[in-house]
């Protein structure tokens, strides 16, 4: 065998292996992807059964959001109830608050009123008390002024 016939036959051969090479290679991809396809179908199957099971679980947390509602709704009655006798009993302290201020305020006043009037009579009694003793000094000065002219009249006539 020559060379070259060696070579037509090697060509020759690799031309009939290619689709078997081809058929080897597609097999390959197909076997892939039977394998990610069974993995796709296994999530499809865990998702489903998770599924399920949420399903399952509704109705039991629907019924616990109820109660919570109703516990809520039941809370929020309670506390408007404490908080309206809350404002209530504020709102009575407070009036009972400014009734006491506005008594204190008035004794106060009272007090303070009674002792202007003490003040202002005392005041005036000083006032005439001070025209009086005024008028005393005056006199006095006026006394004073005469036992000098005297001393000095009687001064004067010793000396003379």
């Amino acid at each position: 065998m020559s060379l070259i016939s060696a070579i037509k036959e090697a060509q020759t051969a690799t031309n009939h292996a290619k689709p078997f090479i081809k058929l080897m290679e597609a097999l390959t991809n197909l076997d892939r992807e039977i394998r990610a396809a069974s993995s796709i179908q296994a999530d499809a199957d865990a998702a489903a059964q998770r599924k399920a099971q949420l399903e399952s679980e509704i109705p039991a947390l629907q019924a616990a959001r109820n109660e919570l509602q109703n516990a809520v709704a039941s809370l929020q009655g309670q506390f408007g109830s404490e908080r309206r006798a809350f404002e209530n009993k504020l709102a009575e302290t407070a009036k009972a608050a400014d009734a006491l201020l506005n008594a204190k305020h008035a004794q106060v006043e009272q007090e303070h009123q009674a002792k202007v009037t003490s003040l202002k009579n005392e005041i005036t009694t000083l006032g005439g008390t001070v025209a009086t003793l005024q008028q005393q000094k005056t006199d006095l000065e006026a006394q004073i002024t005469q036992i000098r002219k005297t001393f000095q009249d009687a001064h004067a006539a010793l000396s003379a």
